[in-house]
């Protein structure tokens, strides 16, 4: 609701500068209120007999005039204890605190070795997805060029590298370092021809026909996830485990 402000003004006044004996003093009060009335600037006039009558009046208009202004105000009041009230109920206690930070503790301990193995999982399919993109990458190489391209690879060294014959030099295209960023990955042995001899280094070659060499096996792994790459020398597949 609208508080409506009640704007009073008291005047005192004779009819006469000085009154003769036995007339009486009239005292007048003005009250004016700008939100009701009929005449909104004319204020009408309340004859007083005596100024005790008056006072009493007066007194009892002061206090209607503050119950309106105490009535206007209490929505505001109530509304502040009411936000105050809201913002404590709105905290956390220690005990609720406490109970949070546990459950939080319990699920990273359920979850994190979940987590960790398969972030393990997702390096190792990388890397080994790698490999047999750029095996193919070099056979394609060999064909186009009609010339040899190698593959070499050292499991000390943890990486690879391509060079291929242009312009008849050989020229280095490409070096992946197995254990940096996004694969963090080791090779862990390295298979060689039909017999799988297990050897540290290794140069594959591919002629100008597209055909592999030898065959070979890259193991790798990445904490407790494992995967490895095979090339067949007699289909001339890259198999993907």
């Amino acid at each position: 609701s609208t508080a409506r402000v009640i704007h009073t003004t008291v005047k005192w006044r004779n009819h006469r500068p000085e009154p003769s004996q036995g007339e009486n003093t009239t005292y007048f009060f003005k009250c004016f209120s700008r939100a009701t009335g009929p005449h909104r600037n004319q204020p009408p006039l309340y004859p007083v007999e005596d100024k005790q009558t008056f006072d009493l009046w007066f007194s009892s208009m002061l206090s209607h005039c503050g119950t309106i202004l105490n009535s206007a105000l209490r929505p505001t009041t109530m509304a502040r204890a009411s936000a105050r009230s809201s913002l404590a109920r709105n905290g956390l206690t220690l005990i609720e605190l406490t109970m949070v930070l546990l459950i939080m503790g319990i699920l990273t301990a359920v979850a994190a070795p979940r987590l960790t193995s398969q972030l393990n999982q997702h390096s190792v399919g990388s890397i080994r997805s790698l490999i047999e993109t750029d095996l193919r990458a070099a056979q394609q190489e060999a064909l186009t060029t009609s010339s040899s391209v190698t593959f070499s690879i050292d499991r000390l060294r943890n990486l690879y590298s391509i060079t291929a014959r242009r312009g008849g030099t050989a020229t280095v295209l490409k070096t992946i370092r197995i254990g940096a960023d996004p694969w963090n990955s080791q090779i862990t042995s390295l298979l060689r021809g039909s017999t799988k001899q297990s050897v540290d280094t290794m140069t594959l070659t591919i002629n100008g026909a597209g055909v592999f060499a030898e065959n070979l096996v890259i193991n790798l792994a990445s904490g407790s996830a494992t995967g490895r790459t095979t090339v067949d020398a007699a289909t001339g597949r890259i198999l993907v485990e």
